[in-house]
């Protein structure tokens, strides 16, 4: 795979995203593809926080997903599995 963003961070965003588009609170849309699943299956304990030991990857995005969940689109860096990618526009 030559891309950090495999196929299940893109429909993660595209789902955040329209969760948005149709009417959702933006952080509500966020919760309801990253933390409300990990709850679910039982996952909570070891996502909730950034800090050593923890598990979970995280994208960086330029701006504030909760004024603007459409730059959701446009990731500029990924920390999967301990290794940071800068994609290239």
């Amino acid at each position: 795979q030559n891309s950090p963003l495999d196929n299940r961070y893109v429909c993660s965003i595209c789902l955040k995203t329209d969760m948005v588009e149709r009417g959702m609170a933006p952080m509500d849309a966020i919760k309801a593809a990253t933390s409300v699943p990990a709850d679910h299956m039982g996952f909570q304990a070891d996502f909730e926080a950034l800090e050593a030991g923890r598990f979970g990857d995280l994208i960086a995005v330029r701006g504030n997903p909760l004024e603007d969940m459409t730059i959701m689109r446009d990731v500029e860096v990924v920390i999967k599995g301990g290794l940071m990618f800068k994609l290239e526009k």
